[in-house]
Order: C-alpha cells, then sequence, then structure tokens
C-alpha cells in the first residue's frame, strides 16, 4: 500500500465513521494517512481497500477500525486454506503409518507441523506411544502447541518487513562449547 492508497483507506473511514474525525487536526491527519501507509507497506493497497470495505459492511458496533482488524481479514483471506489443528495431526499419524525411515516421515510434514512436533526425536515419542495411554495426551499437547504456533505465525506476518527485520536481527548466534544455539530476545 502506498501513501495515496492510504490516503484513499483513512478518507474512507472518515466517511463512514465521521464523529471519531470531525476534530483531528490536518497534521494528524497526516499523521494517521502516514501510519496506515507504513503498517500496510507490505500489503497490496487493493487488498486493504477491499478489506476496510468488507469490514465497515459488517460492523455491528459503530466504531472505526484498527489498523490490526484490518490486518486480520486481510490475512484471513490469505489464509483460508490453512490447516486446522486437527488436519495437521492427521497429516502426522498418516506420515507414521505411510512408514519408511525416522527422518523420511519427519520430511513429509510441513514446516508448521515439524515446528510443532520439534525435532525427529519428538516424532519417534509418537510413533513409539502407546495408542490407549500416551498417544491422547500427545495428541492432546499437539493440537494446543499447533494452534499456538498459528497464531504467533499470524501476529509476526502481520508485521511491516522493517519492523520484521529488527526482531529478526535480535536473534544471535552464540558459539557454545563448539555448538551454535539461537538465543531469542524476550521483554518479559
Amino acid at each position: 500500500m502506498n501513501k495515496k492508497e492510504a490516503s484513499r483507506a483513512v478518507a474512507t473511514i472518515r466517511m463512514a465513521y465521521p464523529k471519531y474525525y470531525k476534530d483531528m487536526t490536518k497534521e494528524e491527519l497526516e499523521g494517521v494517512v502516514n501510519l496506515w501507509a507504513f503498517q500496510f507497506k507490505d500489503m497490496n493497497g487493493t487488498e486493504v481497500l477491499y478489506a476496510l470495505q468488507d469490514y465497515i459492511s459488517n460492523d455491528v458496533k459503530g466504531f472505526p477500525p484498527v489498523i490490526g482488524q484490518i490486518k486480520d481479514v486481510v490475512y484471513k483471506r490469505h489464509n483460508v486454506n490453512s490447516k486446522s489443528a486437527l488436519e495437521a495431526w492427521e497429516d502426522v499419524i498418516k506420515s507414521i503409518r505411510k512408514g519408511g525411515t525416522l527422518k523420511e516421515k519427519y520430511n513429509r510434514l510441513d514446516e508448521v507441523t515439524q515446528r510443532t512436533i520439534g525435532t525427529k526425536e519428538e516424532l519417534n515419542e509418537i510413533c513409539m506411544a502407546s495408542i490407549e495411554y500416551q498417544l491422547p495426551r500427545l495428541k492432546h499437547d499437539f493440537l494446543r502447541r499447533y494452534e499456538l504456533n498459528m497464531q504467533k505465525n499470524m501476529e509476526y506476518e502481520k508485521l511491516p518487513s522493517s519492523v520484521k527485520n529488527v526482531i529478526d536481527s535480535i536473534k544471535v548466534k552464540k558459539i557454545d562449547s563448539g555448538k551454535e544455539r539461537m538465543i531469542e530476545h524476550e521483554d518479559n
């Protein structure tokens, strides 16, 4: 989205929700346009404007959208065919049943599912689990972690690329006894 498209988006919001913007100064309005342009700079402007129209059309509360709400609409449109946690679990079971080496079983899974499982050794734990006792617990844990991974991915994907670059640059490689480890900066 460029600045001209951001200006159109803000003008649309002002028309749809006039009472929220009636006392806004020219400088404040320019700031809002700049913020929208920055936040949506990596997105297709037309998609953002359609998402805005979608939000306005379905708004029953009467409040103007915040940036995150519009990003949610765009993100959901892009990920309408995303796998559910249960579908990902079914892929894990299918991969195990298909057989082969542990590496082959692991490599048949998509990236999010692999990240949710963790390592090949953790996949082996699922392979070796007792159907009656351990598998239901492992399934429950997998479903919970998959949902968390999807939420985390969604939040990351909605960030502007410049913010992603800063986050990625905070991740540093550290040599510890000859092994590389990823240390992630956390503000918690």
